[in-house]
């Protein structure tokens, strides 16, 4: 089985008290992320996919938060073992209004952690923005 690695972050800002998500949207919503490149540290993936896929820079990482993922998926009749980590990055709510998505996603939206989770539809992903928004709590 053919096994990929990939890494994401949840990148949010906050202002007067709330907290803002970054969601983007291919297929469905989600978060920045990408494969982890050849001799490619888990940060330096992070950092190149923010700018590629939202137009990010300025990324604060939050240390103590990490989030794995796996799954198992099939494409072209082989089956892909997918591995990905995500880490919680807080940016400036002047860097948030810079955001441009790339041609991998369809829309974005700066989403509140209600709006959030009802649009992430998958049930891991709503987990780790609930862990991520928890950690924020305590943070900001």
């Amino acid at each position: 089985m053919k096994k990929e690695k990939s890494a994401g972050a949840i990148i949010y800002y906050a202002d007067n008290g709330i907290i803002y998500f970054l969601l983007v949207k291919s297929t469905y919503w989600g978060f920045v992320k990408g494969w982890i490149e050849k001799n490619e540290s888990i940060i330096n993936t992070i950092k190149r996919e923010a700018k590629e896929e939202a137009n990010l820079d300025n990324l604060e990482f939050l240390k103590g938060f990490e989030y794995k993922q796996h799954w198992v998926y099939r494409m072209n009749n082989e089956m892909i073992s997918k591995d990905a980590v995500f880490y919680l990055a807080k940016i400036s709510k002047e860097d948030a209004s810079n955001v441009k998505i790339s041609f991998e996603h369809v829309e974005f939206k700066w989403a509140s952690f209600d709006n959030a989770l009802k649009l992430l539809r998958i049930k891991d992903n709503q987990k780790m923005l609930t862990k991520a928004y928890e950690f924020v709590k305590d943070y900001e």
